[in-house]
């Protein structure tokens, strides 16, 4: 008898021969479904709920594969959407092999490391370290989604005050504030859309949109003429509405040429004249319900088409001087990443794609080593990563340019495990309609459906009778009048398994209706601060009345850590903290974003940072608008100005809060400034000098950070930050790190919301507030 750990928390005990099974001993231990999943041959989708034990199934098929269909360890390939779902994976396909006696099962354990478990990115990673030459990119890139975003905001704000006197520029600057316009225009397109082997072609979109704005552009113009012309027809019916049509349309408007601006502008202040026309309310005469239709057309759906087309028109110059700028930007910005060696996650999926679709020779020999792929969590992923296990999963001997078809495809390569009703990743590009194209696409020819995992093996049988009675009425169902667009997940009731003796589950719902609260009242609390409140009193006395919880096939009274409480967002992570503490509840967060979302912690952020890297403009831009300067908009665009130069390539000034900039203030700008600057020089003296929580708390005290927060009603609640803020300073300090080394750690918090050790304070967030 001997113990393998694979990690701090896992132990695998492996028995000697005679207590281990065959394998198909472990396969009757499946349920009919689940058996049918882990040998099939073909190429699969499998719809596989919450519970259902679907890596239990992953796990057997990866046997499978080895035991009865002879694959190497190495040409099997298991991939999942999270590194924690891959490390999971890895340990339970690890524990399976060591369960049975087949003798290709202990083979596979002595290769174990050339096993292929992993997330879709890391294979992404695996090929674009191939192919990256192509590209002008180093194989020794980093992928670091944080440092391309910062690296783009760095050059996006000297591009923007560059190109400042640019008419797009000066347009956009009505509606957009100058502290959010370089980021919006330029970063967020580069960061969301932008890669470095797939450029975006502004000159392509410009094309494309000038000739789909031709083809509709008369066409939409025509069918506005008709209906207000028949519109005119109607008039001869006396009532408020006609009389209100007459008044506006005493002509009918010629079609316009998309080259008189005149024409154009009178054309559309025509129809906008009729859209302030009160539609009637119920008629019933035919005619009055044409009238009422086409008012409706044109208010809804006509008009705001045509506007469309129009804006296009009447702003083209604007229009095509706005992706000439992001064309220029783009081309910097790739440079920068190249030069840098930091890459994205996009960058890195569509790199491999490109790859491998333009380099037949490349996706040749991937293909020769990929045998077998299994795709778990397929429903968070996109149509990138699915064309590129096509491109592994295609025919030995095609070699085309593109991606394959479905028929071109191997027919026992791929098997897809997904859940749509558990997509939860749309905010980093997954698409649900991808893996129910994909059920269509893989759809056995036969009128046999491929198996599907619908009974819940780990939820209480109450909760999921709840489920299958509350969901059809959010989820869309098969066999209405119309069909499931692509986009919408379908529901399908769950399979009920589990009923545990002595458990009592149950549903509450808290419903607040915020109609109820007296925003002016002070003494009242918020609706989020009874929410918050009541949960965390819920939550103490359910603990405190031993409430029973499953505890493996018994029971036992529940204890903190069993409860959760997930967020749609964080907005309100901080009101559930406070009344955790209040109810005297221990916690732990899974993020600590919620520490430096507020300007509490970015602004004393700021300061330090400004103190240690005087050359950070996004620092000096932070604390030029946050209560330590209080610069006007007017103020904080000179100073912006000056700082980054007036051309291209110019010195920064000598001295972070210079006099040349104080010179070109306002009278109460430039006091403000010049109290700053002595704010700015007390903290350079100190940093390094003294320890950074007494630099951290002299900013909250002695510089009156404290008492602008607390005199502004509404935000005494930001106190509590600071006090996570000094600990943090605190434990630095213990540590004996530099200020440098402290703002260092700070930053990579801010991007990744690591967990802090010995800081217990956190919330798990996801979802509207459940529990």
């Amino acid at each position: 008898m001997r113990f393998l750990r694979l990690s701090e928390d896992l132990q695998i005990h492996l028995c000697s021969e005679a207590l281990m099974t065959h394998f198909d001993q472990l396969l009757d231990t499946l349920d009919p479904d689940q058996k049918k999943a882990a040998i099939s041959t073909a190429n699969t989708v499998i719809a596989a709920g919450a519970g259902s034990g679907k890596t239990r199934v992953l796990a057997t098929r990866y046997l499978n594969l080895l035991i009865n269909r002879k694959i190497p360890v190495d040409e099997i390939y298991a991939l999942t959407f999270t590194q924690k779902a891959a490390s999971e994976m890895n340990a339970r396909i690890y524990a399976s092999l060591a369960s049975v006696s087949n003798p290709e099962a202990h083979e596979a354990l002595n290769s174990f490391d050339k096993a292929n478990i992993s997330t879709i990115d890391a294979l992404c990673n695996k090929i674009a370290r191939k192919a990256c030459a192509a590209y002008g990119v180093s194989p020794d890139f980093r992928i670091d989604n944080n440092e391309a975003i910062k690296l783009a905001d760095n050059l996006a704000l000297p591009y923007f005050i560059e190109h400042r006197a640019s008419p797009a520029i000066r347009q956009l600057m009505k509606r957009f504030s100058l502290a959010d316009l370089p980021g919006a225009l330029f970063t967020e397109p580069m960061i969301r859309w932008s890669t470095v082997s797939s450029p975006l072609d502004f000159d392509a979109f410009y094309r494309t949109q000038k000739q789909e704005i031709a083809a509709r552009f008369r066409p939409t113009a025509e069918k506005i003429v008709r209906i207000l012309s028949r519109l005119s027809d109607l008039c001869h019916i006396k009532n408020a509405t006609t009389e209100a049509v007459l008044k506006h349309l005493k002509t009918i408007p010629e079609v316009p040429d998309s080259t008189d601006r005149e024409a154009l502008i009178s054309f559309i202040a025509s129809y906008e004249n009729i859209n302030t026309v009160r539609m009637p309310g119920n008629v019933a005469k035919s005619e009055l319900v044409e009238l009422k239709e086409l008012l409706s057309q044109l208010r809804y759906s006509i008009c705001p088409d045509f506007s469309a087309l129009a804006n296009w028109v009447l702003n083209e110059s604007l229009l095509k001087e706005t992706l000439d700028l992001l064309s220029g930007f783009q081309d910097l910005y790739l440079r920068a990443k190249r030069t840098a060696g930091i890459l994205t996650f996009a960058d890195v999926s569509r790199m491999a794609v490109d790859a491998l679709t333009a380099d037949p020779d490349l996706r040749s020999a991937w293909k020769r080593n990929t045998t077998a792929l299994m795709i778990d969590e397929f429903q968070d992923d996109n149509s990138l990563q699915r064309d590129l296990l096509y491109l592994l999963a295609e025919h030995p001997d095609r070699r085309e340019t593109s991606v394959p078809r479905p028929d071109e495809l191997c027919p026992d390569k791929l098997f897809f495990v997904g859940d749509e009703k558990q997509s939860i990743y749309r905010f980093r590009g997954a698409d649900v309609s991808v893996f129910r194209t994909l059920s269509a696409e893989l759809a056995p020819s036969s009128a046999e459906k491929p198996p599907e995992l619908a009974t819940n093996y780990r939820t209480e049988r109450l909760l999921l009778e709840a489920f299958n009675e509350i969901f059809p009425h959010v989820f869309l169902r098969a066999g209405g009048a119309a069909p499931i667009p692509l986009y919408e997940a379908e529901f399908t009731p769950v399979g009920i398994s589990r009923n545990t003796p002595g458990l009592h589950p149950g549903l509450e719902v808290l419903i607040i209706n915020e109609q109820n609260f007296n925003a002016e009242d002070p003494a009242q609390l918020s609706a989020a601060h009874t929410e918050a409140a009541e949960i965390a009193s819920r939550i103490r006395n359910i603990r405190d009345s031993g409430y029973l919880v499953r505890d493996g096939p018994s029971v036992r009274p529940c204890d903190w850590n069993d409860f959760a409480i997930l967020f749609r967002s964080g907005t309100r992570q901080h009101l559930y903290e406070k009344y955790l503490r209040e109810e005297g509840i221990p916690y732990r967060t899974e993020s600590l974003r919620g520490l430096f979302s507020d300007a509490p912690v970015n602004d004393l952020y700021a300061m330090l940072r400004l103190a240690v890297y005087p050359e950070d403009s996004t620092a000096y831009a932070t604390v030029l608008r946050s209560p330590f300067v209080r610069l006007g908009a007017e103020g904080f665009a000179t100073a912006m100005i000056r700082r980054n130069g007036k051309e291209p390539g110019s010195r920064l000034p000598p001295d972070v809060f210079d006099a040349g900039t104080e010179e070109l203030l306002g009278k109460s700008d430039r006091l403000r400034f010049a109290l700053g600057r002595e704010c700015f020089n007390r903290i350079r003296d100190m940093a390094d000098r003294v320890p950074a929580c007494e630099i951290v708390s002299h900013l909250w005290y002695r510089e009156g950070y404290r008492y602008a927060v607390l005199s502004e009603p509404g935000l005494e609640r930001y106190t509590e930050l600071y006090d996570y803020f000094f600990e943090l300073a605190r434990q630095a300090d213990e540590r004996g790190d530099t200020l440098a080394t402290f703002l260092d750690d700070i930053a990579r918090l801010m991007e990744t919301g690591e967990k802090v050790e010995g800081l217990d304070v956190p919330v798990e967030q996801t979802g509207g507030v459940h529990m």
